[in-house]
């Protein structure tokens, strides 16, 4: 993939990554897996700045965190790659690329198009979170989990909370395209 980037591409990218740090600091602690702000902004970075900007801000965020500053919801690191959370990072570049290429085949912008994509988005982010949830909880950190407690304490308890966001991100999106890419 050529990275052609303008000034305004870099600020953009810069601004997402900026956002998805500021979003894991606006939480609500859950066991194991806290609710944040986080995937709005990787939802929102796909479908407003496009595929390869989306995906380009969240890896930059998550580089930002591995090199060590305190960006993640409960810090920063490279040890965070064994955090039972980090497969949702993960999944946020995926969805970010996801979400902008579903985002960029469509004709008509519409709130409904936007949600859908948004769930699409919100269903990669945990295909990624719950097989590293299980894999570490089990191989790394030795806790017998079972998949109905993975699935409980990583997608149950916070699936109604994601949906409503998917419904946030549909609603401010569709106007955001038009700004960003003025």
């Amino acid at each position: 993939m050529k990275l052609n980037l303008t000034p305004k591409d870099m600020i953009l990218i810069a601004l997402f990554s900026a956002l998805t740090g500021i979003g894991a600091f606006i939480k609500i602690p859950i066991p194991v897996v806290p609710i944040t702000l986080q995937i709005v902004f990787a939802l929102m970075a796909g479908i407003v700045l496009g595929a390869k900007r989306g995906m380009l801000s969240q890896l930059l965020y998550i580089i930002l965190g591995l090199i060590g500053l305190p960006v993640f919801t409960s810090g920063g690191g490279p040890q965070y790659i064994l955090s039972p959370t980090f497969g949702y990072l993960i999944g946020m570049v995926f969805a970010s690329y996801i979400v902008g290429k579903l985002r960029e085949g469509i004709e008509e912008i519409t709130i409904l198009k936007l949600f859908l994509i948004s769930m699409v988005g919100v269903g990669v982010i945990y295909i990624f979170g719950l097989v590293h949830l299980y894999s570490i909880k089990n191989l790394y950190l030795g806790q017998a989990t079972s998949v109905w407690d993975v699935l409980y304490s990583g997608f149950l308890l916070t699936i109604v909370g994601d949906i409503i966001k998917a419904i946030i991100v549909a609603f401010t999106s569709k106007k955001l395209i038009y700004i960003v890419n003025r």
